[in-house]
């Protein structure tokens, strides 16, 4: 008897618990009490590697950065010196608001 009463009650208590609604509606760019952060993400244009003979012409394909659907003003730092034979490094960055 005290078993189905134990029961009965663990069920009514998980019942009314599930009944209970979250409120989601929090608002733009939030959830809860943390603000929602979105980082620059940064494409390509061209390839990865580019090979440009010594004393060929090398032409900058760049990237689109873009925070969600906004776009970014991203800069390039690094250069390419196609008289000089090596290995260069190019880096992109953007800043989100």
């Amino acid at each position: 008897m005290k078993i189905k009463i134990f029961l009965l009650t663990l069920i009514t208590i998980s019942i009314l618990s599930c009944n209970k609604k979250d409120n989601f509606n929090y608002p733009a760019g939030t959830v809860g009490i943390s603000r929602i952060t979105n980082f620059p993400i940064l494409t390509l244009k061209g390839s990865s590697l580019v090979l440009v003979a010594k004393g060929g012409t090398y032409a900058e394909a760049g990237v689109t950065a873009k925070e969600g659907t906004t776009d970014l003003t991203y800069t390039t730092s690094g250069s390419v010196n196609v008289n000089t034979a090596g290995v260069y490094t190019l880096t992109y960055s953007a800043v989100n608001k």
